[in-house]
């Protein structure tokens, strides 16, 4: 894809519907940016505009999909029971470790 054909980050913001999540990864890949770079950009992007808001999303350490709930700060995901999780994907108990067992997302609102 040339450069030329690339919509503004606005736009390619705008896109999406409200409850989606934006993967900075996929971000970063169509703009070409370094993944440090796209986080700053989207971390920027809800701190001025406020349409969409980091969220934090675990992982089960055996599967490795996304476990149903988001976080949307720290203090909701150290308040919450992270012994003992029982993946709904793969029925495996595990306990998380909140260092390697998460991603931060973006969410549009």
């Amino acid at each position: 894809m040339n450069k030329d054909s690339l919509i503004s980050k606005d736009e390619y913001i705008n896109g999406f519907k409200p409850r989606s999540i934006i993967y900075p990864n996929v971000f970063a890949r169509y703009y070409g940016l370094e993944i440090k770079d796209a986080y700053e950009y989207l971390d920027n992007r809800a701190k001025t505009k406020q349409d969409i808001v980091s969220v934090i999303e675990l992982h089960c350490p055996h599967c490795y999909h996304d476990l149903p709930h988001r976080y949307y700060n720290i203090n909701g995901l150290l308040t919450t029971n992270l012994k003992n999780i029982v993946c709904p994907f793969c029925d495996e108990f595990f306990d998380v470790d909140i260092n390697t067992n998460n991603c931060v997302y973006y969410e549009k609102r």
